[in-house]
């Protein structure tokens, strides 16, 4: 029987591989690496020449492997290498890679990230990479997870995040979530607000921004309550807001309620 090899070019070495081998099988100047981060795609990988400094991945790059999920297998030369790893905006470094024998190997590099806000809906959530500005989550983007209900669970690579969640028009920003172990979690977001208007049926409130005004309540909407009778319970993330409160031509106004606790 006569096989088709598949030859690619590798930057350290070309490889004919036989279509029942893989390139680990038959590396025979360098060592295997495999390098894994489950759950993550997209993934960027680069091995460099040891620069012999801690997080910084500086030596020359020897080896690629992009758009990977899940796992990269890579051929390297012989030695320690440094392992720089990217997904968006976020970099894990790993130094000194012993990959003196034939097979090497890295794990351990993701966490799963877990941002609970029970009772709201269509929420966003970022991942960002720490901007070192309180309040801010202004740094790259490392991944998001839209339009999620009750709570949003996501991979990313292990480091220190700033957590950015938007409904409507509230944006709540959590600084410096430590993701460096296994796994992570972000709660304690929300408030319950308690509306009375007893009673009255047909009634409908709207929640807004603070616009620091008296008597205007003209900030951006951040959720609504419509035709309810007697008191309304209105899930909402910890913040000051407006209500403007109706019945049919009727308006009420309430300004600066502190839902900064978890009640109000």
């Amino acid at each position: 029987m006569v096989h088709t090899l598949r030859c690619r070019a590798l930057t350290i070495l070309a490889l004919c591989l036989m279509p029942w081998q893989s390139a680990q099988a038959i590396i025979a100047d360098g060592a295997s690496l495999s390098v894994s981060f489950p759950g993550l795609s997209g993934v960027h990988t680069d091995i460099l020449e040891s620069d012999h400094t801690s997080g910084t991945a500086t030596g020359s790059r020897l080896a690629s492997a992009y758009w990977k999920s899940d796992r990269a297998i890579i051929a390297v030369p012989f030695g320690k290498v440094d392992v720089r790893i990217r997904k968006g905006a976020a970099t894990y470094i790993v130094d000194d890679v012993d990959c003196t024998g034939a097979t090497c190997a890295i794990d351990d590099v993701t966490a799963t990230l877990h941002v609970s806000f029970a009772g709201i809906s269509s929420v966003h959530t970022d991942a960002r990479v720490v901007d070192g500005v309180a309040g801010l989550a202004g740094g790259g983007t490392i991944a998001s997870s839209n339009w999620k209900h009750e709570a949003a669970e996501f991979k990313i690579l292990r480091q220190v995040v700033d957590v950015r969640v938007r409904k409507g028009a509230a944006v709540v920003v959590v600084d410096d979530v430590d993701c460096r172990s296994g796994s992570c979690a972000v709660d304690g977001l929300t408030a319950d607000m308690t509306v009375n208007f007893p009673g009255l049926s047909g009634v409908h409130t709207d929640v807004r921004l603070s616009d620091d005004q008296v008597g205007t309540a003209d900030g951006d909407g951040v959720t609504s309550s419509n035709w309810k009778t007697d008191t309304p319970a209105i899930k909402v993330f910890r913040g000051r807001y407006d209500l403007r409160v109706r019945k049919g031509a009727a308006t009420h106004i309430v300004d600066d309620v502190d839902c900064t606790s978890g009640a109000c």
